[in-house]
């Protein structure tokens, strides 16, 4: 099975090491440990490039260079009226 992890609430620093971002790098790493021929691939989100680096060190012994992907965001995000 080729699952996608969205790795966006690790991309900041802030959330890095705290809620939604603890919580989901250590759900990955955690079905990493356990996957088995499972295909793993991340996603980052375009607008926090800087921290890209950081995770896929972290990660690199487990996924292939070529499974990470960056989607494109719209930035600056403005709160929509309506």
């Amino acid at each position: 099975m080729r699952i996608l992890i969205d790795l966006q609430g690790v991309q900041t620093l802030g959330s890095r090491s705290r809620g939604t971002g603890r919580y989901s790098m250590s759900l990955l790493k955690s079905m990493l440990r356990q996957g088995g021929a499972h295909e793993f691939h991340v996603v980052f989100n375009g607008a926090f490039l800087e921290t890209t680096g950081l995770i896929r060190n972290e990660l690199i012994d487990w996924i292939p260079e070529d499974h990470f992907h960056i989607f494109p965001a719209i930035t600056p995000a403005a709160r929509a009226r309506g």
